[in-house]
């Protein structure tokens, strides 16, 4: 048996029964990290488990993976973790030779172990003494302390717990 095809060109040709049971076994296998075929969208609880390879990950399946129930994406924002960890961000006005107090837009449960920002201002450490450093650290709240005599804006990152 064989079945009349269009090829690209446009011209018939046919394939064998051979032909077309090995592209039907080729369009029915599953896929698998190396080799293409068909793939299944998890469930949460698949996706939560962390273990199949062959599985597709939808969005709805991996928030539940992250549980970000609570999160807000503002400027001023943060995502909390379903294992307790905190990533929060935000930005703040520093003015030249100050310390300017930041508060986080959550607390911290337990701890802040990591800290880190930058400021943007033109010229800043071209022409004056003095560094940027951070100081009290807390799980609420941290100082910006310019010791620069340029003002900009402190662009800043938390992670915690």
């Amino acid at each position: 048996m064989s079945i009349p095809v269009t090829t690209r060109g446009g011209k018939g040709s046919a394939l064998t029964q051979s032909e077309m049971d090995t592209n039907l076994t080729n369009l029915a296998r599953d896929a698998s990290t190396t080799q293409q075929g068909n793939i299944r969208a998890t469930t949460n609880a698949e996706a939560q488990a962390g273990a199949a390879t062959n599985l597709a990950v939808t969005p709805a399946a991996l928030a539940s993976v992250l549980n970000l129930a609570d999160f807000s994406l503002s400027a001023n924002g943060y995502i909390k973790l379903q294992n307790g960890v905190m990533i929060q961000w935000g930005s703040a006005s520093v003015t030249g030779d100050t310390t300017t107090g930041i508060t986080f837009p959550q607390t911290f449960p337990s701890a802040v172990f990591y800290f880190n920002y930058c400021i943007d201002a033109a010229g800043l450490f071209s022409t004056s003494s003095g560094g940027v450093s951070y100081s009290a650290l807390t799980t609420s709240t941290v100082n910006i302390d310019n010791g620069q005599d340029i003002s900009g804006t402190a662009r800043w990152i938390a992670i915690g717990y």
